[in-house]
């Protein structure tokens, strides 16, 4: 009884050692898959995203309708449908071209990456409030598509259009925005950039450009006619949602 008892302490972790060494490849993995950048992956939690009293969250289910109600639905079209674009197939197979604007979700890890402005620079925003200059831009973007606007890779000379690319830190809850961003001459290249902390009010200095109006502290849709029309929030003391932008 003796010999068999050592026999089986002895055979126990060598037992143990597969399961052991799946648990330790386990707590190697599980933050590095945390920290992975990832296409319209999760957003910071909890939800609902800006404080509770932020113009975006505001129950406007009892405010009054606007005098021009009517005529902005009967413009846009009674019947048509709105859909989010999230980076929709634009092209055939094979085809990196996307419809709308895809967003990178970054975890606290990504490495912050400098960014060269060429057109608004001195409208644009350095980093986040707080925290060294750069953007977390993943390194895939530069190489890789659909994780910027239009769906070509940072580092393709082919690319066009307005080429927004936004960037979503999950962990520390805030939003980067850039625009016509693009890999060029050996670094990252964008027209202007923008920060918003994601739990504060904050807006961009009134003439600023916001790097990409489409989200956050404007809405920008288009319709058959119009081709484009933004509208932008203006708070007042009585919580009302004012809209300035094209007529509808």
């Amino acid at each position: 009884m003796q010999s068999t008892s050592r026999h089986w302490q002895l055979s126990l972790p060598l037992r143990a050692l597969p399961f052991l060494a799946l648990a330790f490849a386990a707590l190697l993995i599980a933050p590095a898959a945390r920290a992975q950048a990832q296409q319209n992956g999760p957003l910071p939690q909890p939800l609902p995203l800006f404080p509770g009293d932020n113009w975006w969250n505001l129950d406007v289910s009892a405010a009054p309708l606007d005098p021009g109600s009517a005529n902005f639905i009967d413009y846009v079209g009674r019947t048509t449908g709105m859909h989010p674009d999230f980076g929709g197939d634009a092209g055939g197979a094979g085809d990196p071209e996307i419809y709308g604007f895809p967003y990178a979700s970054v975890g606290a890890e990504q490495p912050l990456v400098p960014v060269h402005f060429v057109d608004y620079g001195d409208e644009s925003d350095a980093g986040a409030p707080g925290r060294p200059p750069g953007y977390p831009i993943p390194p895939e973007a530069r190489t890789q598509t659909r994780w910027i606007e239009g769906g070509w890779s940072g580092d393709d000379p082919r690319a066009g259009g307005d080429r927004h690319l936004l960037i979503v830190d999950r962990d520390r809850r805030i939003l980067y925005e850039l625009y016509d961003t693009a890999w060029r001459n050996g670094r990252w290249e964008a027209g202007s950039g923008a920060v918003f902390l994601l739990d504060a009010n904050g807006r961009r200095p009134d003439g600023w450009t916001s790097a990409d109006k489409n989200v956050t502290r404007s809405a920008t849709f288009a319709t058959p006619t119009n081709g484009r029309a933004w509208l932008r929030e203006e708070s007042t003391a009585a919580g009302v949602v004012h809209c300035t932008g094209a007529a509808l």
